[in-house]
């Protein structure tokens, strides 16, 4: 199949859905389709061997890239176009980021009580989520488009928000690489890479991967690492894929807590080998893929009810979930029993099965499913 994925940024070392499209096209290409790829013109961008690529450069507006990918689509006549989540003009819409709207409503979450209904005010009326709501209208528009949703939670949110079929709606969760990300790993790694970071042996080592620490929990993170630093445990925290910036600092002073902060990196397996717990209180997660790699690695996870994900944690898994991210004694309290390395070990290998069950091949498979659907589709139309 001629093939055409869309996407802004495309690339190893960039975020988890730039991760995530590099893989499907690499491993598109390794079975013979033909792929082209229809991105921003970046130098952070980077395409699998065999990928063709087509950087657009529009400036910075969404819906300026919006429209010059769709151009470019014209005119590759392209057997199915898949789009990310940045554009419009496709035959299967595969938003990464969930929901906008519903992130936003969600993210109004992290606001203090009292600010939140003038910022629900006064949100419609700024000039960004109206690009944002403009770009929605586009996208949710198309009434014989196929869309993935990366969880049931944003398929429910497709429904609500936007109007979509669920005759339209297709869950696909995320995938992981589980030879890639594996508790193999650890041994080799673990204590040159503690020794690294300066950890000690007794440290419990907290992690969490983030470019927006902020929108993935980081206060709930550091607060509740102090409530567990004042019952006496050795805890550190270790944030990866950002620089600290003035109110990281701020808050981890505040606290007592020293969080120490990697910046962007090319390969995050040794951090996940270096950690002990990974943490992810994040107020609105679609699927983080970042959590499925954490399985994989055979870390114990600890997220809230606001990530996909957690639909994939069986039932005897639920005590790791939390039902309102801003509560750091809540998250205090599912830690506690991970401080203990017989405990750590027995829920790394549960984990790990799920990971298992959710390998990236098994969905990029079913995307291959999709595509034939819509060429059915395509057949009986013409």
């Amino acid at each position: 199949m001629r093939i055409g994925l869309v996407t802004e940024r495309i690339g190893r070392a960039l975020g988890g859905a730039e991760r995530w499209t590099y893989d499907f096209a690499r491993w598109l290409t390794a079975r013979g389709h033909e792929v082209h790829v229809v991105c921003r013109a970046d130098r952070r961008c980077e395409l699998p061997p065999g990928a063709i690529g087509h950087g657009v450069d529009c400036g910075r507006s969404q819906l300026a890239f919006g429209a010059a990918a769709a151009a470019r689509l014209e005119e590759l006549h392209c057997d199915v176009t898949h789009d990310m989540g940045s554009g419009w003009s496709c035959d299967v819409f595969h938003p990464h980021c969930g929901s906008r709207t519903a992130a936003i409503l969600r993210n109004t979450e992290r606001r203090p009580a009292a600010w939140r209904p003038l910022s629900r005010a006064i949100q419609p009326l700024l000039p960004r989520y109206r690009k944002f709501a403009a770009l929605c209208d586009r996208q949710y528009s198309g009434a014989s488009r196929t869309y993935v949703a990366v969880s049931q939670m944003v398929a429910d949110d497709f429904e609500t928000h936007h109007g979509v079929a669920s005759r339209q709606i297709r869950v696909i969760h995320n995938g992981v690489d589980t030879d890639r990300f594996s508790p193999a790993l650890h041994q080799p790694l673990r204590r040159q890479v503690r020794e690294n970071l300066g950890f000690a042996e007794r440290d419990i080592v907290l992690l969490l991967v983030a470019h927006n620490p902020r929108l993935k929990g980081f206060d709930t993170l550091i607060d509740g690492a102090a409530e567990l630093r004042r019952r006496g445990a050795a805890i550190k925290v270790l944030v990866v894929g950002s620089n600290r910036a003035a109110r990281e600092t701020l808050l981890c002073r505040r606290s007592g807590i020293s969080a120490h902060f990697t910046g962007v990196v090319a390969d995050p397996r040794p951090y996940y080998a270096a950690a002990d717990v990974y943490v992810h209180p994040t107020f609105y997660d679609p699927c983080s893929l970042v959590v499925l790699e954490a399985w994989a690695s055979g870390l114990p996870v600890i997220t809230t009810r606001f990530n996909g994900c957690a639909e994939l944690m069986r039932e005897d898994l639920k005590e790791f979930i939390m039902p309102e991210p801003s509560d750091a004694l809540d998250l205090a309290r599912r830690i506690e029993p991970l401080l203990d390395l017989k405990q750590r070990r027995h829920i790394g290998e549960r984990v790990r099965t799920i990971a298992e069950a959710h390998s990236a091949d098994a969905c990029f498979v079913r995307f291959l499913d999709v595509y034939g659907e819509v060429r059915a589709g395509q057949r009986a139309a013409a």
